[in-house]
């Protein structure tokens, strides 16, 4: 019988311990309903989870500790405004599609592979998506071999074909086509979809596939951008036109004054109405002084999307170009950790787990309430 309680608690304990390091799957839609209540003014709303050490399988106190303590260093800056580093690096290359390489033909002596690729992955809204088809010889990027593209269109990933595409020899045995998203009546509802081409060379045939997104109507525009320092941190002000009320996306990246250092990026949501709105950018303080970088900072690769129910799939937004911040010192943002609610609650609700695992409090068969919050607390029988 004692065993049997040593591993109720065991299960116990790890099911609290999952829940304390890895948000549930329907955190993110609770907190866009949490956004939707918001006034039109609140400038921002949780849309994504915050990054948390994942829990292992063990639950001893000395185990505890170590994700204790890694928690605290990752949270020394906020979950929307952190440094750039090796693990974010696909931040500033969002709008960049991962490219086809495969075999296409593996007859011995006559080996071939393709490559389909495009200029981007999602399409804004009055935008061109190229893509081009090559066949070469295995091993000879540079020998291309003749194919006909026997028939191409945009398909939806549900099966059903919304498009026809033509691909025409651009003179170097590179098949290529270029066509507007957002000027076809067909793709008037945003959704996911894919370009899918029936492709023939040296005998062989087969399908290729480029998936991507695309902005049926224009959302939001940015019309206007100031800076200044509030409250330690460097505030960026978007003045926007939101064409549709709803809740947003804004991400963006801060690089130093030549664009050759990622210095931070920034992810937020705001709830909007249609019309002329306020939002409010925050580069933590923290990010900017400890990396001691000068001003001026550059703002780029701005761009979010609206989102949608279940009727329409999220809506891309971008805005061209780049924003050139005052010259800023390093020292003039705050050297302060972040701190907020949530994290003090994490905080102790991990530490209150350590010691009643090391007191042994925790063997049997405790009594935990998981609040909304995600904060687990015990109560009494």
């Amino acid at each position: 019988m004692r065993n049997r309680h040593r591993l109720l608690a065991a299960s116990a304990l790890a099911a609290i311990g999952l829940w304390l390091l890895v948000r549930q799957p329907d955190a993110s839609s609770r907190v866009q309903e949490r956004a939707r209540s918001m006034p039109a003014s609140a400038p921002a709303a949780r849309l994504t989870p915050p990054p948390t050490p994942i829990a292992t399988g063990d639950f001893t106190a000395d185990a505890w500790q170590k994700r204790l303590d890694e928690y605290r260093r990752a949270a020394v800056y906020p979950w929307w405004s952190r440094p750039h580093d090796d693990g974010t690096r696909h931040l500033l290359a969002w709008n960049q599609p991962v490219v086809s390489e495969l075999p296409f033909s593996d007859t011995p002596g006559s080996e071939t592979r393709y490559h389909f690729a495009a200029d981007k992955m999602h399409v804004p809204y009055g935008e061109a998506l190229t893509s081009w088809i090559e066949v070469w010889k295995t091993g000879h990027e540079s020998e291309r071999v003749p194919a006909t593209v026997r028939q191409a269109w945009v398909m939806a990933t549900d099966g059903g074909r919304m498009l026809p595409l033509a691909f025409t020899d651009d003179g170097t045995l590179r098949y290529t086509n270029r066509f507007v998203p957002s000027e076809h009546k067909e793709l008037a509802q945003s959704r996911q979809v894919r370009i899918v081409a029936e492709v023939e060379a040296s005998g062989q045939t087969r399908l290729m596939v480029r998936d991507f997104t695309y902005a049926p109507r224009d959302v939001l525009r940015v019309v206007g951008i100031s800076d200044a320092i509030a409250d330690g941190s460097l505030a960026i002000t978007l003045d926007v036109d939101a064409a549709e009320a709803g809740v947003y996306t804004f991400q963006a990246n801060l690089m130093n004054g030549d664009e050759q250092i990622p210095l931070a990026w920034c992810d937020i949501g705001a709830r909007l109405d249609a019309g002329r709105s306020k939002v409010r950018l925050t580069f933590f303080g923290k990010v900017l002084r400890d990396q001691l970088q000068n001003g001026p900072y550059v703002l780029r690769d701005l761009r979010g999307f609206l989102h949608k129910d279940d009727a329409e799939h999220n809506i891309w937004w971008s805005a061209p170009g780049s924003y050139r911040t005052a010259a800023y010192r390093a020292t003039d943002f705050s050297p302060a950790e972040w701190d907020s609610v949530e994290k003090r609650e994490k905080l102790q609700s991990m530490q209150d787990i350590i010691d009643k695992t090391a007191s042994g409090q925790m063997i049997g068969s405790p009594h935990i309430h998981i609040a909304e919050d995600g904060v687990a607390r015990q109560i009494s029988p």
